[in-house]
């Protein structure tokens, strides 16, 4: 089976035996990286109060999956903050959020906002957000951003 993104309709094909070519993009091309996280410690966020909700990068090694559900995941606060605290930095369903750092080689595991109606939410220590050029499927980057034919692609960079 073969993914192929027209850029022309911006839908992805899939199909069996295609013969067109794989159209191959730069990350920085799908991706707006300019997304600000902050360096929020564990010991800062809390589960019972607040009005921003922080996504910690210990939480997407272990606790997520490949999509977060920000109405039915637990997702700590940010003790003592308000959006206002974070201008450029709440996220929105689609937006990709990248563990930098990790003991082993989970570094690199990647988790898709959604369901996220409304609420603040931000990405904290030893993340990268990535924010999508074009709208996709709802769950697509995550799963494809975590899958062995992308992941294994990091290894040798780490």
């Amino acid at each position: 089976m073969r993914l192929i993104f027209n850029k022309d309709t911006n839908h992805i094909l899939i199909g069996l035996n295609l013969t067109l070519p794989w159209e191959q993009r730069k990350f920085d091309e799908v991706f707006d990286c300019t997304i600000p996280n902050n360096t929020l410690s564990r010991a800062e966020l809390n589960y019972d109060s607040g009005s921003v909700r922080n996504i910690h990068y210990g939480d997407i090694l272990i606790k997520y999956g490949s999509v977060v559900d920000v109405q039915n995941d637990e997702i700590p606060f940010a003790t003592g903050k308000s959006s206002d605290d974070f201008k450029g930095a709440l996220l929105q369903d689609g937006d990709i959020i990248i563990a930098d750092t990790a003991e082993d080689e989970t570094t690199g595991k990647a988790c898709e906002i959604g369901n996220s109606q409304g609420v603040d939410v931000v990405s904290g220590l030893h993340t990268m957000v990535c924010r999508p050029r074009n709208k996709m499927a709802l769950g697509y980057l995550g799963y494809y951003l975590n899958s062995d034919a992308y992941h294994h692609q990091l290894l040798p960079l780490m």
